[in-house]
This record gives C-alpha cells, structure tokens and sequence, in this order.
C-alpha cells in the first residue's frame, strides 16, 4: 500500500518525460493521476483501490475512458 504523494508524481511526470513522452500524453496521464487523487480522498494506492477507481470509471465513462484512466493508475503502481 502506498499513498500517491506530490513527490510521486512529480518523479513519475519526469519518467514520462525521460522515456520521451508527448506532451500531450504526459498531460493526460498526469490529469488521470489527479482524477484518481481527487476520487481516493486518502491517496492510496493498491489493487482494490485500482479496481475500485476502474468500476467506478466503467458506471461513468465510455471504454476508452476507463482503460486510460484505470491504465494511467496501473503503470504508476507499477513503477520502480
């Protein structure tokens, strides 16, 4: 379990960055990350609360939506 910090995303932001990105794509990944913050008011990061945001994304967006949203989360979890 860990909490999404401004640092986190700050350093995930300059992984976006360093991994040559577009700015338009490390725009929308770092927008879905703060939907996800806003959603989970403690900022904790785990599976359930990955498949939660997803479900919670599928009752209110179309497919696209919620696998970019859900997918932006996941790769954030999944860093080194």
């Amino acid at each position: 379990m860990e909490e999404i910090t401004e640092k986190t995303v700050l350093k995930y932001k300059a992984r976006l960055i360093c991994e040559e990105k577009s700015t338009a794509t490390v725009k929308k990944y770092i927008r879905d990350i703060r939907a996800f913050q806003k959603w989970q008011k403690n900022g904790i990061l785990n599976k359930e609360s990955v498949l939660a945001y997803k479900k919670y994304l599928a009752a209110r967006c179309k497919p696209a939506g919620v696998n970019t949203g859900s997918g932006t989360i996941r790769i954030i979890a999944a860093r080194d």
